[in-house]
């Protein structure tokens, strides 16, 4: 019979990287404590058509998600959902054999999935190749694959599968006994008797220390010692040590003495993901300090958690006794919406004050509050007391943060739970900017002009405005020749220049010149942002980001924030820089229509705050499959 290939008909992240891409959030490079919701995408019984229980995952080689359901077995490629009947009553174990091949195992039942004639997915029973004084089975509780075989564990049996017949060990033990790898090396936890591992010709005990005896679950890995470390359902983590187990102690100790584990999954970069059975999923890093935690509350269907399964992307999709959800828990990526304190509505500005991030909103300034590891409580976003009700934009000063409102500028100082004016605007203010080398002096972009004020004396005094510029500002950017750029949103960019020789607080002789779908720049250009980021000043438009090559007189296209060939009217703002120069805040902004229809969930992180790490070189040139892969740049998708 041939063997069966589905083609993934899109990307599986492709379609992940397009909400990135389209939904309204920022981007940072946060310390740990200020990692927000992990990235989730969630399907429902209504998504994928059948029984809300999702057991056991595994990924094809053509990248085809499968999973274990009642009576079935379910793919997702990307974009469809398709289900394939098992004559069993609930498929718990799937695995990928060495020959590419996906075997099931439920009740009494096992085989693979294959192509039947008219090259559709059919299940193909092996149970007849099983001793007939070995069955019937039982409940395949585990499968596992190693180099050249394939492993299954029932209530009184192991069982390989090698060379197109089976091999078999009879055990005694209780059930949901479990197969496990490390390295090489296959070991069986049999609850009741302790861990074994499999010399080549039979399972030879390692361990009967009473904690794993009596333990209903077991996590196993390779410390950095060489020993292994374990987790057994609950009070923490074990180092085994010969035949002795010891505790291992963790920063999540205080977190995991409130609950029980009921599965682990580690992807590359050491982060650990663990679902609990009574605080939902929790994302530590590969030092076990916590990072952020999901439950019903923020993205969970179900928190009772029937399976974890990873995929080459770094993904970690959790089956639960509702559906099953994606989880990023690469730390490169998080965000904030109504489900961790950010109010509705555009974040206008982001700024680090005195170590505390905060963000300006139409509802106010709000606050990170980091998280607390010994509770699990995340990172969320809280209301800054006593500050204005409507804020555009952000500064950190020495003296204090300064706010940008609709009737001017307030300044909050330590120590003061009140903020207290310091510019007086009657038509608003839209944006506050301290540009480089000039510490003391702030740019107050107005809703009808351009002024200036310094810091002198332990107080703020207005020089005055721009003489001749009457036009909204939105973002100020400082050139590298001396020159001050304005965007603007209906004006385009704005180069403000004076002779040279000026004094620095002399803003009488300036001239103006506009940048507006000419010099390189796109038809449609549209709202107009520009930013100083790290040495370089970037322009910001509906149609795409770009730098400005002062020996031309053009803008081109900065490559490494761009969205290639992605919804075309997305913006990218603000961008904030960090102190790092390879990595910023940046947010992605475009119409909610343009989500893909495909996303049942996209409404729900519209006007999100997501978090990200580096901004690798360009790699406009790739396929966009292979995106799949990829790093993720700032504001760009996986």
């Amino acid at each position: 019979m041939p063997a069966l290939s589905l083609r993934r008909r899109s990307p599986l992240l492709g379609g992940l990287a397009a909400l990135l891409a389209v939904a309204q959030g920022i981007t940072i490079a946060a310390p740990t404590g200020e990692m927000g919701r992990p990235l989730l995408q969630a399907f429902t019984p209504r998504d994928y058509r059948a029984h809300q229980q999702i057991w056991m995952g595994a990924q094809a080689p053509d990248g085809v998600m499968w999973f274990g359901n009642s009576h079935s077995v379910l793919s997702y490629d990307g974009t469809q959902w398709r289900r394939i009947e098992v004559p069993t009553s609930f498929v718990r174990t799937l695995a990928i054999g060495p020959d590419g091949r996906l075997f099931v195992g439920g009740t009494d039942q096992m085989g693979t999935i294959t192509a039947g004639p008219d090259g559709a997915p059919i299940f193909v029973s092996l149970i007849e190749k099983i001793p007939a004084d070995r069955r019937p089975l039982g409940v395949i509780w585990s499968m596992i694959a190693t180099r050249d075989a394939l492993w299954f564990a029932t209530e009184s049996l192991v069982l390989r599968w090698r060379e197109g017949k089976f091999d078999t060990w009879a055990i005694n033990g209780k059930p949901r006994q479990l197969l496990l790898t490390v390295g090489d090396d296959l070991y069986l936890h049999r609850q009741g008797f302790g861990l074994f591992r499999f010399d080549g010709r039979d399972f030879t005990e390692v361990s009967s220390a009473p904690e794993l005896i009596a333990a209903p679950f077991c996590a196993i890995e390779r410390g950095p010692d060489g020993n292994l470390i374990l987790n057994l359902g609950g009070n923490g983590f074990f180092r085994l040590r010969g035949a002795a187990l010891e505790h291992f102690p963790t920063p999540l100790d205080p977190m995991l003495a409130r609950t029980r584990l009921r599965h682990m999954e580690r992807i590359p970069d050491g982060t650990r993901v663990i679902a609990t059975q009574s605080l939902g999923v929790i994302v530590a890093d590969a030092e076990f300090r916590f990072l952020t935690r999901v439950s019903s509350a923020n993205g969970l269907e179900s928190e009772s958690i029937l399976s974890l399964t990873r995929d080459r992307e770094g993904g970690v999709w959790i089956g639960t006794g509702n559906g099953v959800v994606r989880l990023d828990p690469s730390p490169r990526f998080s965000f904030f919406d109504g489900t961790n304190g950010l109010p509705r509505g555009l974040v206008r500005d982001v700024c680090r004050h005195d170590g505390t991030l905060f963000a300006a909103t139409p509802e106010g300034v709000v606050r990170l509050e980091p998280a607390q590891p010994d509770s699990g409580t995340a990172a969320r976003f809280t209301p800054l007391a006593g500050g204005p009700g409507v804020c555009w934009s952000l500064a950190s000063h020495t003296s204090g943060l300064l706010m940008a409102t609709d009737k001017g500028v307030l300044q909050l100082v330590a120590g003061s739970a009140t903020p207290q004016p310091v510019f007086s605007a009657s038509e608003g203010v839209s944006k506050l900017a301290i540009l480089p080398g000039q510490p003391d002096r702030v740019f107050v972009g107005r809703f009808g002009g351009l002024s200036v004020l310094r810091f002198e004396n332990g107080r703020w005094r207005d020089e005055g405005g721009v003489a001749g510029h009457t036009t909204e500002v939105r973002t100020v950017a400082a050139g590298t020749d001396s020159a001050l750029w304005l965007g603007t949103p209906t004006r385009g960019f704005i180069k403000v220049t004076r002779p040279a020789g000026t004094a620095d607080d002399d803003w009488s002789r300036t001239t103006f010149t506009a940048y507006r779908e000419d010099h390189g720049l796109p038809g449609g250009q549209g709202w107009s942002h520009v930013y100083n980021v790290g040495t370089e000043v970037v322009f910001v438009t509906d149609v795409g980001t770009y730098r400005y090559d002062a020996a031309t007189d053009r803008f081109v296209i900065a490559e490494r924030l761009q969205i290639p060939e992605r919804h075309a009217r997305t913006q990218l703002w603000p961008l904030t820089p960090t102190d790092r120069a390879d990595r910023i805040w940046a947010q992605a902004d475009t119409e909610e229509t343009e989500l893909p229809r495909r996303f049942a969930k996209a409404r729900d992180i519209v006007r999100s705050v997501y978090e990200l790490g580096k901004i690798p070189p360009s790699r406009s040139q790739r396929p966009r499959d292979a995106e799949l892969h990829a790093q993720p740049r700032a504001g760009a998708p996986a």
